[in-house]
C-alpha cells in the first residue's frame, strides 16, 4: 500500500492487556484506491487493503478486468503499455480508484463485454466526463497514432483507385507507412468509411 500521510503515535492496548505506543499512518490501496488508517509498519508490509467484496461485480469478471487494465496502464510502471498512459501523465481520477464507483458508472453508461473503455480526449484522464464505451473498430480510430481524418481516408482511396499513385507514393504524400496505406485501401482499417469505396480499390493493390 502507498503511504500518503504520517499520523501521530498513540497508545494501543492488545487483547492480552499489554499497552504500547504505535505509529499510525494513512495508506492508499494500489488496487482499489481506498484510503485507510493502519499501523505504520503493518501498512508498509501490505500490498492492498482488506478490500471487502464488491456489491456490483466479482473479481475476475469482464467489468473488473476493465478496471484492472485501466489501473495498471496508469499506475504500474511495469505494465507493457504504461509508457503510453501513466508514462505520459494519464491518470485515473480519485473517484474511479474505487472499483464500485467505476463499476456503477460503467453499468449506467452502456457497458457491454464487447465494448472497450475509451477516453474521448486522448490527452485527458480516466474520469466520468472524459470516457465512454465504444466498439473495437471505433477505438482503433481514436488513437494518438491515427493521423488521418475521414475526408483524408476517402481521398487516399480515390487517389489509389485513379491509378496515378502506388502505395509507396501515397505513403509519402500522406506521411504514413505503406502498411497503414494498404490497410486503408483494402478496408482492414476505417471500415465505416463507405464500403463501396473500399471495394472499388480492392481490384489490385500493389505494394511497391
Amino acid at each position: 500500500m502507498k503511504l500518503i500521510k504520517e499520523l501521530k503515535s498513540r497508545k494501543v492496548t492488545s487483547l492480552n492487556g499489554n499497552t504500547r505506543t504505535r505509529r499510525f499512518a494513512m495508506f492508499e490501496c494500489d488496487t482499489c484506491g481506498n484510503i485507510e488508517e493502519r499501523k505504520r509498519d503493518d501498512g508498509l508490509k501490505q500490498k492492498r487493503c482488506c478490500g471487502g467484496k464488491s456489491l456490483i461485480a466479482h473479481r475476475g469478471s469482464p467489468l473488473y478486468n476493465r478496471f484492472v487494465g485501466m489501473t495498471q496502464r496508469c499506475r504500474d510502471s511495469n505494465a507493457i503499455n504504461y509508457k503510453n498512459y501513466g508514462g505520459r501523465g494519464i491518470s485515473v481520477c480519485r473517484e474511479w480508484r474505487n472499483f464500485d464507483n467505476f463499476a456503477k458508472w460503467s453499468l449506467e453508461n452502456g457497458f457491454r463485454e464487447d465494448l472497450q473503455l475509451n477516453r474521448i480526449d486522448n490527452n485527458g484522464h480516466y474520469c466520468p466526463s472524459n470516457c465512454n464505451y465504444i466498439t473495437r473498430a471505433e477505438n482503433a480510430q481514436n488513437t494518438r497514432a491515427n493521423i488521418h481524418t475521414p475526408s483524408e481516408i476517402r481521398q487516399i482511396r480515390e487517389d489509389y483507385s485513379s491509378g496515378r499513385y502506388t502505395t509507396t507514393e501515397l505513403s509519402k504524400k500522406y506521411n504514413d507507412s505503406r502498411g497503414n496505406i494498404h490497410n486503408i485501401i483494402s478496408g482492414r482499417s476505417w471500415r465505416n468509411i463507405t464500403q463501396d469505396e473500399v471495394e472499388g480499390c480492392m481490384v489490385s493493390i500493389k505494394v511497391i
